[in-house]
């Protein structure tokens, strides 16, 4: 797949399920070389105004496409979360204390993400991580 070829199925992909997972943000969508070890996505988010902006590394597959997405807009909605914690550790927390708490958050976070993705894959008739190597999260 080429990079116009992604950039518009991550654009198409995006707006398909903005409408399912967060109607009421405006989205946009990109591709670009995150420099991760993996293909992956990230996701930018402006709680206040309800503003995301979405990017797929380069080196994903066609394959992997819904998946990325669905994760990633999963992370715009739960940013207001994120937030929350981050000010409850800067108020509330020791630095180890802190820590603690957000590699436990990270866990549930990245756990409950990939639950509700395997839900709206299997809603939408689409294979859920045949084709990807999704690390499973748990707290020990």
């Amino acid at each position: 797949m080429t990079k116009n070829e992604l950039l518009s199925k991550t654009k198409k992909l995006t707006k398909k399920y903005v409408s399912i997972i967060c109607p009421n943000w405006t989205v946009t969508a990109d591709t670009g070389n995150l420099g991760y070890p993996n293909p992956r996505a990230m996701s930018i988010a402006r709680v206040d105004e309800r503003l995301a902006h979405v990017i797929v590394d380069y080196q994903a597959k066609e394959e992997e496409l819904d998946h990325l997405v669905v994760h990633e807009l999963l992370h715009v909605i739960l940013e207001p979360l994120q937030r929350f914690i981050e000010v409850l550790k800067k108020e509330r927390c020791t630095e180890a204390e802190s820590t603690i708490i957000n590699n436990l958050y990270q866990t549930i976070l990245e756990n409950t993400i990939e639950d509700l993705v395997k839900t709206i894959m299997k809603l939408k008739g689409i294979k859920y991580g045949t084709h990807l190597n999704i690390v499973n999260y748990y707290c020990k």
